[in-house]
């Protein structure tokens, strides 16, 4: 299995290195959309973890052109909301599985949360 995780904070993005590292896959990391866009041309995706506010191309773009390219890649949103607060967290997340992810989760969370939805969408 190939997991994709794109998160543009390195410090988010250590942490769920961490949440990730007793699952046995092969897991690539990436702080830039773009470039996990370019090594996703050469690999096969099972599942793809992508925040939603991200510079350059942001996660909505993302998780779209992933629907193209791997139509049975399973992809889990992940956002705090950004600078909007709240109000905004709800509904980019709801937007996300308007978009075609599987699931989303609010920032912060726990490692319990993303590997059970992981767990939940690799047994459905």
């Amino acid at each position: 299995m190939n997991i994709f995780v794109l998160e543009d904070d390195s410090e988010v993005l250590d942490v769920i290195k961490l949440y990730l590292e007793d699952i046995k896959a092969d897991k690539h990391f990436f702080l830039d959309s773009h470039e996990a866009l370019e090594v996703a041309e050469k690999k096969k995706v099972d599942l793809l973890i992508t925040d939603i506010f991200m510079p350059k191309m942001n996660g909505l773009e993302v998780i779209s052109t992933f629907r193209e390219k791997h139509p049975e890649c399973k992809i889990i949103a992940i956002s705090a909301g950004g600078e909007s607060g709240g109000f905004v967290k709800s509904l980019v997340l709801d937007e996300a599985l308007t978009q075609g992810a599987s699931c989303a989760i609010k920032k912060p969370f726990l490692q319990a949360d993303l590997i059970c939805e992981i767990e939940r969408l690799f047994t459905l």
